[in-house]
């Protein structure tokens, strides 16, 4: 079995959520791009953060 990186499992994970982050955009008034990119970025030091937490 291959070992993913994180970069590579981060990605995969924002880009299963990718349509629930476009949906939630729409209600913050904010062009899109910066939302998705504010919402993305919060989501990946989440991901870092708890697993720094975990070990």
């Amino acid at each position: 079995m291959k070992k993913e990186s994180n970069g590579d499992t981060i990605s995969q994970v924002l880009d299963f959520l990718e349509k629930d982050i476009l949906s939630l955009s729409k209600f913050i008034k904010m062009p899109i791009e910066n939302v998705m990119q504010s919402i993305e970025l919060e989501l990946i030091e989440l991901l870092k953060y708890d697993k720094k937490e975990k070990s």
